[in-house]
């Protein structure tokens, strides 16, 4: 009944303001009435919650991990995964990520598209106080190579769908390569590994200018 009552005051609204303004486009016809309208823009837009101000985000995470462990954390097309599930992929990589001399002001390049990896990625980066800059698979080479010879990562993760693009845009800038969704046996790209830089973390802050 609700609903139809709706209905019927913004029809009533609909006319009146028609007959208000007849030269007027159907576009620019108000329908909402203006308490509907205020419930609209500014009632339903009541967002503000209340968030701890002194954790990082994946100690929130960890800590929603502990309440919800087998809760659905995520959905990506046909994948799914629990938090726990996410936390062990980032726990992971992030054991990864120290095994390449990744640590704190470090960057990482994100060469990954939206996926559970991905997230799992972020957070992996999180965790051992780095900084993750995301690049776009779908970039031309030549952007991409710019890019990342400007951020000067630690490494550089990407999966199995974007290994071969991703594997020579590292070898020819001299970065090592994490692939997050390949067996553990096999997610480094090992040829590459020697050439980890060893000039310091860096500021995990720099900003990427565009030229």
């Amino acid at each position: 009944q609700g609903a139809v009552d709706a209905m019927i005051e913004q029809f009533h609204e609909f006319c009146r303001c028609a007959a208000a303004d007849p030269g007027q486009s159907l576009g620019d016809v108000a329908i909402l009435t203006k308490a509907q309208s205020t419930q609209v823009v500014r009632d339903w837009n009541q967002t503000q919650a209340a968030y701890p101000d002194n954790q990082c985000l994946h100690h929130l995470f960890e800590s929603q991990v502990a309440k919800a462990p087998g809760s659905l954390a995520i959905i990506c097309g046909p994948k799914r995964a629990t938090y726990l599930e996410l936390k062990a992929k980032a726990d992971a990589l992030s054991r990864d990520l120290r095994t390449m001399g990744v640590c704190r002001g470090c960057r990482v390049v994100l060469y990954l598209r939206r996926s559970i990896e991905a997230v799992a990625a972020m957070l992996a980066v999180l965790k051992v106080g780095a900084a993750y800059v995301p690049i776009e698979p779908a970039l031309p080479p030549a952007r991409a190579d710019s890019m990342i010879s400007v951020v000067r990562p630690r490494a550089v993760i990407s999966d199995q769908s974007h290994w071969a693009a991703a594997e020579a845009l590292c070898r020819r800038l001299e970065v090592p390569l994490l692939c997050a969704d390949a067996p553990e046996s096999s997610r480094f790209d090992k040829p590459n590994l020697h050439k980890i830089r060893n000039d310091g973390p860096g500021d995990g802050s720099e900003a990427i200018k565009d030229p």
